[in-house]
């Protein structure tokens, strides 16, 4: 990873990779009819948690480039802004379709779609990404990630002034290791709030602090990169625990640090659209499974894998080119008029 570059086609793969975790646990799990590989069981749990390391390192990048070329005097706000129009029009548009159309995507059990429920309360929280401090359940099963991701931007940006302060990455090594202390002393059952996970976006931000400080010199070979990837999921996937996954997120986030990028090339695209359209995919795929395998039941199977091959490229596709790039240009906007007062108060 170099945190010079604005994009980088190891982190697109790594976000490829937790994207196609999630859809084929879900596809698994209703064809399974919940019946799964112990193996496989908790793939879908390790896509997310690998979208939470890549998240903190993308962020923990974006917020350097942004002080370097001064989009950062827009401050904690212009964050903020920036990332609410990233992550809620798509998220909005999707909870706005479940509710409007009574679909039955909060659950998926034994092969089954379950709705839950849609009173006006638990959809406020839905669009609000709070569900998880209100108690109201994810109007649809992906959506449970989110409110972990949007409270986690709250503490980016004091993490990324941190980082850039510390002489040496062991600050945030240290930091990584006694918030993975506390989460592992105040364990508990069911994972539940923003400390169950906070050692996975910490290990994003370690890794970003290993990277900043080795200047972006990258020697090893980019093969090493999916053995990478592959050694950490089948640590996490053996013995699937909070601990097992904070570990396997730390291994990829340093890994990932001296590992040359992907060359250009055909593979380098392909992984760049799938982490383009990724959010898309993630937040539609549970509903095009319901749409094709359970809606379209009753079709013959050729014409159900065709309605889901081609949604799965077209929704995703379409949500991006009219909905998340529309309104991620809106939020940079905005974020940029937030500084303009201040600039001008230097005078």
């Amino acid at each position: 990873m170099n945190v010079e570059r604005a994009d980088s086609g190891n982190l697109d793969l790594l976000r490829s990779f937790a994207v196609i975790c999630v859809l084929v646990f879900h596809v698994l799990l209703f064809f399974g009819r919940g019946r799964l590989p112990h193996d496989l069981v908790y793939i879908g749990h390790w896509g997310v948690l690998v979208f939470f390391v890549h998240t903190s390192m993308v962020l923990m990048a974006s917020l350097e480039r942004q002080a370097r070329t001064g989009d950062g005097r827009s401050g904690f706000f212009g964050f903020m802004v920036r990332r609410a129009f990233r992550l809620l029009p798509l998220c909005w548009l999707t909870i706005l379709v479940i509710v409007g159309f009574g679909l039955p995507v909060g659950h998926l059990h034994a092969g089954q779609f379950v709705a839950v429920s849609s009173a006006p309360l638990d959809v406020v929280q839905n669009l609000l990404l709070v569900q998880n401090l209100g108690g109201a359940e994810s109007l649809e099963a992906p959506l449970w990630s989110l409110p972990y991701e949007m409270q986690m931007y709250l503490v980016l940006p004091v993490l990324f002034w941190l980082s850039s302060r510390a002489r040496t990455p062991l600050a945030m090594l240290a930091l990584w290791g006694a918030v993975a202390a506390l989460a592992a002393w105040r364990h508990h059952e069911a994972e539940r709030d923003l400390l169950d996970y906070a050692p996975c976006f910490l290990a994003g931000v370690a890794g970003y602090a290993i990277a900043r400080a080795r200047g972006g010199a990258l020697q090893l070979s980019f093969v090493l990169w999916p053995l990478a990837i592959g050694l950490a999921t089948a640590f996490y996937l053996t013995r699937p625990s909070l601990t097992h996954g904070w570990l396997a997120c730390l291994v990829i986030a340093v890994a990932v640090v001296g590992i040359r990028e992907l060359p250009d090339g055909r593979w380098r695209r392909l992984f760049q659209l799938i982490a383009r359209y990724s959010y898309g995919v993630y937040l539609a795929h549970f509903l095009l499974i319901w749409l094709a395998f359970d809606r379209l039941r009753d079709a013959p199977w050729g014409a159900q894998l065709a309605v889901f091959g081609a949604t799965l490229v077209i929704v995703p596709v379409a949500a991006f080119h009219l909905v998340e790039r529309p309104m991620i240009r809106v939020g940079e906007r905005v974020a940029r008029s937030l500084r303009r007062p201040a600039a001008q108060g230097t005078r």
